[in-house]
């Protein structure tokens, strides 16, 4: 099977065994550094070290487990096989660079395609950082027309005025204080106490992860300004109670 873009001998375009040339200019060899911005080269370490082709002798076999954790969040294929197809299957990841550059792109699409059917918030946090996933998240029109947030965590709309002597905000402003604690954006209170705040106006549902939903909306303004809408309505309801 032919992939798009590389030759019959692919194995000759991996630098080091390992690296695509795409991605070269994103990764350090001297100091083992690499953008961590950069979808590409995050999915293409990833494989690399779930083969064995990229070895960090200083963490080794406990790496190695981690990141197939990693990638068995973003391809569920991968828990369905049995312990000799597994192990046939890192086998092949590992001598055949065909195959390698084939599962690489696989991830890539995966991570597209999850976007694309709305799945983003399902997505692990390291690719959720990357330039590659806010500009698909733009392109599948989840970060259109969202306000600027300032300071990276507080809503436009918020004010603050003085009287007598003392500050106060007015509700967009608490919105964004408990939204922002909770999600760790802002060290402006507690954060567990935050959360349960949020838990009791109804932001946050017990029954699902909220842990997760809070990991999303700490990286992604969308999600956050989504918690800070509903905690503002949320107070509204309650104060005209």
């Amino acid at each position: 099977m032919q992939y798009k873009g590389f030759s019959n001998s692919p194995q000759q375009l991996l630098i080091k065994g390992w690296l695509l040339p795409e991605n070269r200019t994103y990764y350090k060899f001297k100091t083992n550094a690499f953008v961590l911005e950069s979808l590409p080269m995050t999915l293409n370490m990833w494989v690399a070290i779930a083969s064995g082709r990229f070895v960090l002798l200083s963490k080794g076999e406990q790496t190695v487990v981690h990141t197939l954790s990693l990638i068995t969040t973003l391809d569920l294929e991968i828990t369905q096989k049995n312990k000799s197809q597994l192990v046939k299957w890192l086998k092949e990841l590992k001598t055949n660079d065909q195959f390698y550059i084939g599962y690489y792109k696989r991830l890539l699409q995966l991570v597209k395609t999850e976007i694309a059917q709305g799945k983003y918030s399902e997505l692990n946090g390291c690719i959720q950082n990357t330039w590659e996933y806010k500009q698909w998240m733009e392109e599948a029109g989840y970060l259109s027309a969202t306000p600027n947030l300032k300071d990276g965590w507080l809503h436009p709309l918020s004010e603050f005025t003085t009287i007598n002597g003392e500050e106060v905000m007015n509700f967009w402003a608490v919105a964004s204080v408990l939204s922002a604690a909770a999600t760790g954006r802002c060290d402006c209170g507690d954060q567990q106490t935050c959360i349960t705040r949020l838990i009791q106006l109804g932001v946050l549902d017990v029954q699902t992860d909220i842990n997760l939903r809070l990991q999303v909306a700490s990286i992604l303004d969308a999600e956050y300004l989504e918690i800070v809408c509903q905690t503002k309505e949320a107070i509204d309801t309650s104060v005209k109670k």
